[in-house]
């Protein structure tokens, strides 16, 4: 068919059209008043229909599950909770049934004291909380203390690995930001290439592009298994800007641009700040390299021109005082930061060592019906061990769970296995020998998340903070720090 046939053949159709379209309202004109009805029957169907989708398994979360008569008329006995969305590695781990971890913990030969192996609740000291020492000895922060000595040389350096509670950097720049206040330092420290969030965070302005995302819970063969629990490859020009903010105190500058990766062929990495651009000839490695712009500035922009190359982290720093790094994987257990790699985090101390690693996990681990988790807690001593394997010279806390909400015909509590998780947690402190802080007990305990809800400090999910509890739990655990330093 050539193009005048083409061309007369949508001619005609579209006078077919037209002629209908003018005869329609002719036809109609005796229906109009039913449509709204029709519409509003369509709209409701919709919504029912739309209620037995589970949304959340389908967008990985980003959608909330929901009921629509629950909403309206109030649930049935059986509660409706919060969204529970369980880490699909771990559900993984229970079903191989993986055998009983190698703890790496020296108190083997160490006696420990009554009160570190007897079953114990949140401790204070004059109304205040303080943390639980499981450590060998009972030495505690010791290394951060040490670490504190010589903060006017060198940044003290504090990693908080956790799940989508830290997120966004809620609750971590609340805590980098009163530690700065104390010990000095700037800085948001490290920055993934691209992120889910970055029109979320309020604690530095991030654009990226060019970047493919790699997570540790995926690649099973993947040997970067990082601290961060990513890394992301580039394409040739994948960019990333970051900006700082006067949104918070002591991130509107940083004095050390340092960009980690792996190059696998030769080829430039331009790294541009305040002071202008930086050119850099990199060869080709397996192994990490990391290139350093000093001199204060208010942005950065990395650019690299090699196809495929790996990057493990661009870290804002300044030159001295505190440093605490938000590393955070949304639906992440943490059991799979058990397989972190050896090798990568001796190459990554080099350059980039942590004084206190503190560990918040669980939420994605918790449901409303369970109450053994001896699976997780076994899995957990393994990351624990695998950290103190990966980064020796850190002193480590791990965060217990937040309190988390239930609906019961509309009125909502603490979902009642919560405590089973805490105690969970707390075994695998005291196992391993680290430190643990309750946070559900230091927000109050049972039902401190309706309290935290009214108070405007947690999202409507009644699991996760917003900013103003953040910076509210924030302050419990500086307290709470401080009174062991």
């Amino acid at each position: 068919m050539n193009n005048n046939d083409n061309n007369t053949e949508n001619n005609s159709t579209q006078d077919t059209m037209e002629s209908a379209a003018e005869d329609t309202p002719k036809k109609n004109k005796g229906s109009r008043k039913g449509r709204p009805f029709i519409i509003i029957g369509v709209a409701v169907a919709a919504l029912v229909g739309a209620s037995f989708v589970p949304w959340s398994t389908i967008t990985g979360g980003y959608i909330k599950d929901f009921n629509l008569f629950s909403d309206l008329f109030g649930g049935s006995e059986s509660p409706v909770t919060a969204e529970e969305v369980i880490d699909p590695e771990l559900e993984k781990a229970l079903a191989q049934g993986e055998k009983e971890p190698k703890i790496m913990d020296a108190s083997e030969t160490t006696p420990r004291t009554p009160e570190q192996i007897k079953a114990s609740t949140a401790p204070r000291v004059n109304g205040e909380m303080v943390f639980e020492d499981y450590t060998v000895n009972s030495q505690g922060l010791a290394h951060l203390r040490q670490a504190l000595t010589q903060k006017d040389s060198r940044p003290v350096r504090i990693a908080v690995i956790g799940d989508s509670y830290i997120e966004g950097d809620i609750l971590t720049m609340d805590i980098r930001e009163q530690l700065q206040d104390i010990y000095g330092g700037c800085g948001v420290g490290y920055m993934p290439a691209w992120s889910h969030v970055a029109g979320f965070r309020t604690s530095v302005k991030h654009s990226s592009s060019g970047w493919t995302e790699h997570d540790i819970r995926k690649g099973a063969k993947d040997k970067f298994k990082s601290l961060a629990g990513e890394y992301f490859t580039a394409s040739v020009g994948a960019k990333s800007t970051y900006r700082g903010t006067e949104s918070r105190k002591h991130l509107d500058k940083w004095y050390n641009t340092r960009f980690m990766f792996v190059a696998p062929t030769s080829g430039t990495v331009i790294i541009k700040t305040d002071s202008g651009e930086n050119k850099f000839n990199v060869t080709a490695s397996d192994s990490i390299q990391t290139l350093c712009v000093p001199g204060a500035t208010t942005m950065a922009e990395v650019t690299s021109g090699i196809n495929g190359l790996q990057s493990f982290g661009i870290f804002l720093e300044g030159k001295n005082g505190i440093l605490v790094d938000n590393m955070s994987l949304r639906g992440n257990s943490g059991i799979t930061h058990r397989n972190i790699s050896r090798d990568l985090a001796a190459q990554m101390r080099r350059d980039v060592d942590y004084d206190l690693i503190i560990v918040e996990y669980g939420i994605n681990a918790l449901t409303s019906k369970q109450k053994d988790y001896n699976g997780y807690r076994k899995l957990m001593e393994q990351t624990i061990s695998r950290l103190k394997e990966c980064y020796p010279k850190a002193d480590i806390v791990m965060m217990g769970i937040g309190d988390r909400g239930q609906k019961i015909n509309g009125t909502v509590q603490s979902i009642p296995t919560s405590q089973f998780m805490v105690d969970a947690q707390r075994d695998a402190a005291r196992n391993t020998g680290i430190i643990f802080w309750d946070t559900r007990e230091a927000m109050g305990g049972e039902n401190a998340v309706v309290a935290w809800r009214d108070k405007g400090m947690i999202n409507a999910d009644y699991i996760h903070l917003n900013a103003k509890g953040g910076a509210e739990l924030a302050r419990l655990f500086v307290n709470t720090l401080k009174l062991s330093l």
